[in-house]
């Protein structure tokens, strides 16, 4: 931040992620706009857990523990949740979502996920989810 005549403290700035298909953004926004939004790294890479991970290793992101603010998609990769329409969308249990016989029935009990991790790539606490409203 010496380049722009800042002082620099992380809890006033903010990064954002957004992913596609095929890149990866992050750019850093200070909370209150004062200042232009500063892009700090593009990828062309498959959107993916580890993609999320190793871009936030390269930006050292563990030294500055900014907010984190992204969309549903980024959220669930952060998280280390399932995306899209997966056969088992449940990460608590084996929920299968393409046997429609048993989608109602109170009475059946669903099998335990065996590799249940849910250890997220940052802190819940630095999450911040961007909702969309369109009129």
């Amino acid at each position: 931040m010496g380049y722009l005549d800042v002082s620099y403290a992380s809890s006033y700035w903010c990064i954002f992620i957004d992913s596609s298909k095929s890149s990866l953004k992050d750019a850093l926004m200070y909370k209150h706009n004062l200042f232009l939004t500063l892009p700090i790294a593009y990828a062309n890479v498959k959107e993916d857990r580890s993609s999320i991970g190793k871009l936030l290793e390269l930006i050292k992101y563990n030294a500055h523990t900014w907010l984190i603010m992204c969309d549903l998609k980024v959220l669930n990769l952060i998280m280390k949740l399932k995306c899209g329409y997966s056969k088992y969308p449940c990460f608590y249990c084996m929920f299968d979502s393409r046997q429609s016989t048993l989608d109602f029935n109170p009475t059946h009990i669903w099998s335990q996920c065996v590799d249940f991790d849910i250890s997220p790539l940052v802190p819940v606490e630095r999450l911040l989810f961007l909702s969309y409203i369109s009129s």
